[in-house]
């Protein structure tokens, strides 16, 4: 009687362990051994075989140096499939932050907002959505940056923004950021123009290596050749070190004059201006004489020279 039970167990352990083996066979079977049932599945048939995976309509790449009109605002139109216009009513969000200029009312109040970063988009979100997901990003990165800083200048935290803008524009070798803050914070200090081609630039609407007379003359609240101060918003989305630079004290009090060398792809900064012009124009020179670009052509700096 004994035997008799124990065969019998025998006997149902044996039958459980054949069922399992031939579910698990039938449902190998099933699948396609040459595919990982989640890892691999081409995006185009997600919705269809795996609905719980994420689903993007695309993806948008902002680098430093980056302008809304240029760069960002064209990726988001074709992402979307909406018009340039519907899509800067969008990014008129009314979103209030101390990182936002309050002087600007229209779309680029978010030029310089957005961290620089690959963002994928979700099949079932919006443009404002987008938006204020990246003004949260933005506030996010600026308050830890700001938190950081031992000595903070005495700006305002839009106005840090902006003047990151200006760096990150100006320093088109990715070096160098500190001086070139010095170099606005002392003449911002003295009451004097900062007279910023990257400004005049962005208010023109187009870049060339140099500008001419008439090009630094155009009337905008950007343009800080014709205006006091800084520019009434950013100009561009920034890195870590521009920001950083533009929130500290000036790490150089004697330095008031800068320009770009284009072919040694070096900044050189002065105290005085008489020795400033004089390399500057030697400079300028060189440059006529050697480079492939146009003297006024227009350009993207940040696609030619930049890093």
């Amino acid at each position: 009687m004994k035997y008799s039970k124990k065969l019998l167990m025998v006997a149902l352990l044996l039958l459980a362990t054949a069922a399992i083996v031939f579910f698990m066979n039938k449902n190998i079977k099933s699948m396609d051994v040459d595919q990982d049932p989640v890892m691999d599945v081409p995006s185009a048939y997600l919705t269809e075989d795996h609905p719980e995976a994420p689903v993007y309509l695309g993806s948008i790449v902002v680098d430093d140096g980056d302008t809304l009109d240029r760069d960002i605002i064209p990726q988001l139109v074709e992402i979307f499939g909406l018009t340039d216009k519907e899509v800067k009513e969008a990014l008129e969000t009314p979103i209030e932050s101390r990182w936002i200029s309050p002087d600007l009312s229209d779309y680029r109040r978010l030029e310089g907002i957005i961290p620089p970063g690959r963002y994928d988009i979700p099949a079932d979100s919006t443009v404002g959505d987008w938006v204020v997901s990246r003004v949260k990003d933005g506030e996010k990165r600026f308050e830890s940056i700001f938190f950081i800083q031992e000595n903070t200048n005495h700006l305002a935290p839009f106005q840090q923004i902006i003047l990151a803008s200006m760096v990150e524009a100006e320093c088109l070798h990715d070096r160098q950021y500190e001086q070139t803050a010095a170099v606005f914070l002392n003449r911002l200090e003295d009451k004097q123009k900062l007279q910023s081609c990257v400004t005049a630039e962005y208010a023109l609407g187009f870049q060339r290596p140099f500008l001419y007379g008439e090009d630094v003359k155009i009337q905008s609240p950007y343009n800080t050749y014709q205006k006091a101060g800084l520019p009434i918003g950013p100009i561009c989305s920034v890195d870590d070190e521009s920001l950083m630079a533009a929130m500290s004290l000036p790490k150089y009090e004697d330095l008031y004059y800068f320009y770009y060398d284009y072919l040694m792809n070096e900044m050189f900064f002065y105290l005085d201006y008489e020795s400033f012009k004089k390399e500057a124009n030697k400079s300028r020179e060189r440059f006529i004489d050697a480079a492939a670009i146009g003297f006024r052509d227009k350009i993207n700096k940040q696609e030619i020279f930049g890093y």
